[in-house]
């Protein structure tokens, strides 16, 4: 058996002898969603910054979580118990949870693999991977993942998301006024960048782009024909600053009972990208208007600018483009 004194998530421990669960109180119900291993709320955090540590805990069904041990035992195939590295103190938010889940990424961890056995969970093997081989198994559950080398599991990211939010703002007039523009994709270095981690040409970039567009007006034909503004910003529900930034802009629009509407959904509902995989915890908020004016450029830069006190000029520096795709319609 794991050793139960390991257990700092205070998550529901698998003894065979347990008769009681976690109270509403005390657990987060939320799960992620696309993870292919139920993964509850707690592990915000872990997800968020890809560091796994000692004593975190994974049931392959919700089961194992809530309910009583004699119930959930009789759902379990398998479990996953961390045992390296120990536990550290981990940021909920910051700036730059993605840079540092990126360089967490091919850290090592350490797990025993439990299987359930008429009852009792059965220690099958100790497995020693990369913290990105454990966020991928945990997603898809395939684990030939364990055996990949570090080269062969490459970071997930939301950088791919961010760069084309910013090129279909950029376009976006032109693309519905049926202009043709180059995107100068090749002589930038950053877009160079891109093209390699898409791996396709600058011709299918303006693919992607001219069909994300489209779904796009699709998305607002389906939500809100009428609306005169859209603002399209990143969600993400293991990262409480990403997450934060919507509930403060909703709040706003509440505050001012602006008639507005909000829809939630993945990225790949707008771009299709195959060629990479999206982070699974990132979404898009979707914040239409049918009012007058500029009233969600107006509630973002209320809600999102916050220039220095002590700043030597009076010039606006807010960029709207910096927190999301804006499209005046």
């Amino acid at each position: 058996m794991p050793n139960e004194n390991i257990f700092p998530k205070q998550l529901h421990l698998f003894t065979n002898n347990s008769t009681s669960s976690l109270s509403e109180d005390e657990f987060d119900t939320e799960f992620f969603e696309l993870f292919s291993w139920a993964l509850p709320g707690a592990f915000k955090s872990s997800l968020c910054f890809c560091r796994f540590e000692e004593g975190d805990t994974f049931y392959n069904t919700r089961n194992g979580y809530l309910s009583p041990w004699s119930e959930a035992v009789k759902h379990l195939t398998s479990c996953l118990q961390v045992t390296f590295p120990p536990r550290a103190v981990i940021k909920k938010g910051t700036p730059q949870a993605e840079s540092i889940f990126e360089s967490n990424w091919y850290g090592r961890v350490e797990l025993d693999f439990f299987a359930n056995d008429k009852g009792k969970l059965i220690k099958q093997k100790h497995i020693v991977t990369t913290q990105g081989g454990l966020y991928n198994f945990l997603w898809k559950n395939n684990q030939t993942i364990f055996q990949k080398k570090e080269a062969g599991v490459p970071p997930v990211t939301s950088k791919y998301i961010k760069w084309l939010m910013r090129k279909c703002s950029k376009h976006f007039s032109d693309f519905t006024q049926g202009n043709v523009y180059p995107l100068e994709i090749k002589t930038d270095k950053t877009g160079e960048k891109y093209l390699t981690l898409f791996k396709c040409d600058a011709k299918s970039i303006k693919k992607i782009i001219e069909n994300s567009i489209s779904n796009i007006l699709d998305i607002k034909n389906e939500y809100m024909p009428n609306a005169n503004e859209l603002l399209i910003i990143l969600h993400d529900q293991s990262n409480t600053l990403l997450a934060s930034k919507v509930s403060s802009l909703k709040q706003e629009i509440d505050r001012k009972k602006y008639n507005c509407k909000i829809y939630y959904g993945r990225p790949d509902d707008i771009f299709d990208i195959k060629m990479v995989d999206l982070l699974p915890t990132l979404q898009f908020a979707y914040f239409f208007s049918r009012e007058k004016g500029n009233v969600l450029y107006e509630s973002a830069k209320k809600s999102f600018y916050k220039p220095q006190p002590d700043k030597k000029t009076d010039k606006d520096s807010f960029s709207i483009a910096s927190h999301g795709l804006y499209i005046k319609c």
